[in-house]
C-alpha cells in the first residue's frame, strides 16, 4: 500500500471535508483508482465536480497537478502513483 496526499481548495475542499487528506491505495494505482476511491468514499459531493452525469470527465471544470505538475500534459488520469505523492485538485475560477 502506499499513502497519498490529496489536497483541494474551494468547494471540492468542502466535498472532501478538508483542504488536505491522505488517502492509502494499493501500489499499483494511478489517478484514475485515486479518483474512483475519492468517488466512491465522498460520494456525490464530490463525483458532481468532476463527472458528468453519464459519468464522463467534466473537461475544463478542474485542475488535477502531480507533484506540481498537470496531468493533462502528462498521461492524464493514466499517471502512475507511488509513495509521498502530493495530488492538487482544484475547481476551474472564472470571473470577469
Amino acid at each position: 500500500m502506499i499513502c497519498v496526499t490529496v489536497r483541494s481548495a474551494m468547494s471540492i475542499a468542502q466535498a472532501l471535508g478538508g483542504r488536505r487528506i491522505v488517502v492509502e491505495l494499493d501500489e499499483k494505482a494511478d489517478i484514475s483508482v485515486l479518483f474512483a476511491y475519492l468517488s466512491e468514499t465522498y460520494g456525490d459531493a464530490f463525483r458532481n465536480h468532476i463527472y458528468k452525469k453519464d459519468g464522463s470527465v467534466k473537461n475544463g471544470f478542474f485542475s488535477v497537478l502531480l507533484n506540481g505538475r498537470n496531468i493533462f500534459a502528462l498521461d492524464s488520469f493514466g499517471c502512475a502513483l507511488k509513495e509521498g505523492d502530493d495530488v492538487l485538485i482544484l475547481p476551474a475560477i472564472s470571473g470577469g
